[in-house]
């Protein structure tokens, strides 16, 4: 264990923070702007949130992702946004003629030929995951309290009890999926990872990284590209899109601008989201009613009856006709202010909902858009 620095997730609270704080300490470099701490403040939602703070995620119907060239490891291939895939193909090259030319130490294990090891993840793919280990995580809170529900108003009554105490920590819809810890800013398309190490051992980021004899080679050509580097894992560089030098390779694209890369390349994680939000709830409802109820009456004679209590299915189609889409709007709603850190009063979340509702009648994606531009402001 080193003495200075944090080398596992074993640490102790006091210890943890002391020794963090000597890292970044250590990490600090003010003359490097790209040298940025990504868990700061609004920096921890790069490239998942909008200029107003709502999650988006890439638009592939715009947006084109392309695989990195040169060596990566084995396997499907490394995606990041063509324009990154460029500025991160000539920043490799900028190394390997460096290192032809002797300006930089070629021995380095990671700050001598850069390596693209991880990129691009999909976020639905890691939503569908999280979803289903919360789903069994609730389902299971269900069992543990022997629920008798027979049907969804039953259901969602006591769901909304436990979605209360726990989704602003375990996130149940997919806009607040993206703003939570538990979706890394790969999903961005504008990360690459250049090794695979341990992000808790800071004692080896330290050796590896900030005491290479390429580490200011590495932040200034990483600044010459438009790239920044994440302070915390400084393997990580992410493209960053406000910088000219990546708006210059985003051009070659039809983008001109960074207010041209969000519009083009990203779409705000709610859209088109309604429909998977009902399927959730009713995929967790048929797992919380995957057997039948049994429950004792007391018969005229005396006798102890065991009745048999079949819950409710529900074709998806039946579902939502049976509760319909102002019902859905206002549960929606309701989710999303026990997710968000949000200073709304019961009175005001009231008026919120009740005027999306209004403008459901007229447009319901206005409706959806309003209340989240409202909610993440």
């Amino acid at each position: 264990m080193s003495i200075y620095y944090v080398t596992n997730n074993a640490a102790s609270a006091r210890e943890f923070f002391e020794k963090r704080s000597i890292y970044l300490a250590e990490a600090n470099d003010p003359r490097y702007a790209n040298l940025v701490d990504f868990n700061f403040a609004e920096k921890h939602l790069y490239g998942k949130v909008t200029r107003r703070f709502e999650p988006m995620v890439i638009n592939r119907d715009f947006a084109q992702l392309r695989a990195i060239s040169g060596p990566t490891p084995q396997g499907a291939p490394i995606l990041v946004l063509q324009y990154v895939a460029d500025a991160f193909a000539q920043l490799s090259q900028q190394f390997r003629k460096s290192v032809m030319a002797s300006k930089i130490d070629p021995t380095d294990d990671y700050l001598s030929e850069l390596r693209a090891v991880k990129a691009f993840e999909d976020p639905q793919v890691l939503y569908r995951t999280h979803l289903n280990d919360y789903q069994q995580t609730i389902a299971g809170l269900f069992m543990q309290a022997n629920s008798k529900i027979s049907n969804f108003d039953q259901f969602i009554t006591q769901l909304m009890t436990y979605f209360k105490n726990s989704v602003r920590k375990h996130p149940f819809t997919y806009p607040a999926f993206i703003k939570s810890s538990y979706c890394p800013p790969t999903v961005s398309g504008l990360v690459i990872e250049i090794a695979e190490l341990n992000p808790s051992n800071d004692a080896s980021k330290i050796d590896l990284f900030y005491k290479s004899n390429n580490w200011e080679f590495y932040l200034n050509a990483c600044r010459e590209y438009g790239f920044m580097v994440d302070r915390l894992i400084p393997w990580r560089i992410v493209a960053d899109i406000g910088s000219a030098q990546m708006v210059d390779f985003a051009t070659t694209y039809g983008r001109d601008s960074t207010d041209a890369i969000l519009k083009i390349d990203y779409k705000t994680a709610h859209r088109d989201y309604m429909s998977n939000f009902k399927t959730a709830l009713l995929s967790l409802y048929n797992m919380v009613t995957d057997r039948p109820i049994y429950e004792d009456s007391l018969c005229d004679n005396g006798n102890i009856k065991m009745n048999i209590i079949n819950p409710t299915k529900y074709s998806l189609m039946e579902f939502d006709v049976l509760y319909g889409q102002m019902f859905f709007l206002r549960l929606y709603c309701k989710i999303r202010f026990y997710e968000e850190e949000s200073k709304f009063t019961e009175g005001e979340k009231s008026v919120l909902i009740s005027r999306c509702e209004n403008l459901a009648h007229l447009n319901f994606s206005s409706a959806i858009n309003a209340f989240e531009r409202i909610l993440n402001k």
